[in-house]
């Protein structure tokens, strides 16, 4: 007698995680992340270009922080053929420093899977077994919008890309689902 009811409640609980799985989403959109890029050229008077970066100005639309480390994460990425980072400067738009231990440097191999998975037929894929060798960052701050400038070398560089951009790498798996994207943002070269 309790045999019948017991299946009916074991499948309609089997239905509803199901359905629940299935409609995850991530705790954050592509279009919570507002993200522009330009590549600076300083040049002195024979026009040489002394130094070269590139600004990005990056804020957010949603009041849910972007970077919770033990949940979901995310990695802003420098991709460029031949250059690398030599220096990073970050502030506020205001123009008010930021706290040093509110910036993480470099990539997490999960951020660099990711671009690599969903951004492969795009043509853009990072080498993974390079500790190091790709250049990002993450902002943990709370306050926003904010200003970066990367200053810029050449160096041979383990990217498989032809285009300068930036790609933004949201990294969160819940319940067992990949709840993970990637976005490219391009670079306007300003000289």
């Amino acid at each position: 007698m309790l045999k019948k009811p017991l299946f009916t409640l074991a499948i309609i609980l089997f239905l509803g995680s199901f359905i629940f799985w299935r409609t995850l989403a991530p705790s954050i959109m592509p279009n919570d992340v507002i993200i522009t890029g330009n590549i600076i050229n300083e040049s002195n008077q024979n026009s040489v270009p002394d130094n070269q970066f590139f600004e990005v100005h990056f804020d957010k639309k949603t009041d849910k922080p972007l970077y919770v480390s033990e949940d979901y994460f995310y990695n802003i990425i420098f991709v460029a053929r031949d250059k690398k980072v030599s220096s990073w400067q970050f502030t506020l738009a205001d123009g008010s420093d930021i706290e040093e231990h509110n910036i993480v440097y470099g990539t997490d191999i999960r951020t660099l899977r990711t671009v690599n998975k969903k951004l492969g037929g795009k043509n853009i894929y990072l080498d993974t077994n390079i500790s190091g060798a790709v250049d990002g960052f993450a902002y943990v701050g709370r306050e926003f919008p904010l200003i970066g400038r990367l200053y810029l070398y050449s160096s041979p560089s383990p990217v498989n890309n032809d285009k300068e951009c930036l790609i933004y790498a949201h990294y969160e798996v819940r319940f067992g689902k990949d709840l993970s994207w990637a976005k490219v943002i391009p670079l306007n070269a300003l000289f």
